[in-house]
C-alpha cells in the first residue's frame, strides 16, 4: 500500500517537476539588458574634465566680453528707466541705438560661442564614442549582456544592468594606459 502512495505521488509530482525545469531554464535564456548613459558616460570622464577646460580657456575672452556687454546693457536699461523723465529726445534716443547696438552684439557673440563650443563638443564625442564602443562590447561580452541599450530608452525592465559606471571605469583607465605608453 506504501509502496502505491510513493508511486501515485511520484506521478502527479514528476510533470510539475518537469515544468519547474523548464521554467528554470527558459528563465536562463531571457535576455539580459545593459543600459548605459552615453552622453553621461563621456562627459563623466576625467578626458571630458580636461576637454572642458580647455574649452573654457579657448573661449575665455569672448566669454568675458559677453558678461561684459550683459552688464552694459543692464546698466543702460537702468539709466533710460531712472532718467527718462530728464533725458531729452535727442539723449533717449540716442541711448536706445546704443542700446540696440549692444543687443545685437551680445546676441551675435553669445550664438557664435555657443555654436563653436558646441562644434567642440561634438567631436569630442564623436572621438569618444569609438572608444567607448570597444569598452561596451567589452564589458558585454564579460558580462554577458545580450542587448545594450540607452537608459533613456528603457520605459521598464527587470533584467537590466547599468553599466555607465563601469565604462566611466574604464574610460579613465585607457586613458591613463594611453598616456604611459604615448
Amino acid at each position: 500500500m506504501l509502496n502505491k502512495i510513493i508511486l501515485y505521488l511520484s506521478l502527479l509530482l514528476l510533470p510539475s517537476m518537469g515544468i519547474l525545469s523548464t521554467t528554470m531554464v527558459y528563465a536562463e535564456d531571457k535576455a539580459i539588458i545593459g543600459v548605459i548613459d552615453w552622453r553621461g558616460a563621456i562627459f563623466s570622464t576625467n578626458e571630458a574634465k580636461k576637454e572642458n577646460a580647455r574649452i573654457q580657456k579657448q573661449f575665455k575672452k569672448d566669454t568675458q566680453k559677453i558678461k561684459s556687454l550683459e552688464s552694459k546693457i543692464s546698466s543702460t536699461r537702468k539709466k533710460l528707466d531712472k532718467r527718462k523723465e530728464l533725458l531729452s529726445e535727442e539723449q533717449k534716443k540716442q541711448l536706445l541705438t546704443d542700446l540696440q547696438k549692444d543687443v545685437i552684439e551680445y546676441q551675435t557673440l553669445g550664438q557664435d560661442v555657443q555654436q563653436k563650443i558646441q562644434a567642440k563638443e561634438q567631436e569630442f564625442i564623436k572621438k569618444q564614442t569609438k572608444v567607448l564602443q570597444k569598452i561596451v562590447e567589452k564589458i558585454s561580452e564579460e558580462r554577458n549582456l545580450h542587448v545594450i541599450m540607452p537608459i533613456d530608452a528603457v520605459i521598464y525592465g527587470r533584467l537590466t544592468i547599468d553599466i555607465t559606471k563601469e565604462v566611466v571605469k574604464e574610460l579613465n583607465g585607457k586613458g591613463k594606459k594611453n598616456k604611459k605608453r604615448g
